[in-house]
């Protein structure tokens, strides 16, 4: 379930207004890279913010027209901070077992101009919400998803 709700947000981010890619008004244009910090993570979730970085550098290798360089060395530095994380069953089999539920991430963030410290993009609160379906009791071990450590947003 970790994996579900960053990915959502990752969609968010990238697709839904806010060009990261690139291609939005305020990305300067000699920026050619992005490195992406690792999250604070103010939840109990522990390595939420590990797959929420992971989740954002996949994305914009598969999708934007910035490279992803390493922390500390992009033309644009994005950070921020993960404030909530929730799972809720909302849909059950019988009295007991839970098949869908919601997740909540609220994230705060910022996307800096390095060489400058100029703020080109700041975002105070985003909360994305995401419900999912889920087989109770069941951990497919011998799935290649599994094991390579991919099960999320997908």
């Amino acid at each position: 379930m970790r994996g579900l709700v960053p990915g959502s947000l990752v969609l968010v981010l990238l697709g839904c207004g806010y060009h990261f890619t690139g291609m939005g008004p305020d990305i300067p244009s000699t920026a050619r890279t992005v490195s992406i910090e690792l999250f604070r993570n103010r939840t109990r979730e522990h390595g939420l913010e590990v797959a929420l970085r992971r989740a954002i550098e996949e994305e914009f290798r598969r999708r934007g027209t910035l490279d992803v360089a390493p922390e500390g060395r992009g033309d644009l530095v994005l950070s921020g901070s993960i404030r909530r994380y929730q799972t809720t069953p909302v849909a059950f089999v019988g009295t007991s077992a839970a098949v869908q539920y919601q997740g909540v991430l609220q994230v705060a963030f910022r996307l800096v101009e390095r060489a400058t410290g100029r703020v080109v993009y700041d975002n105070k609160l985003l909360q994305e919400s995401l419900d999912f379906g889920a087989v109770s009791s069941v951990v497919v071990s011998s799935s290649p998803r599994f094991q390579r450590g991919t099960i999320d947003a997908r």
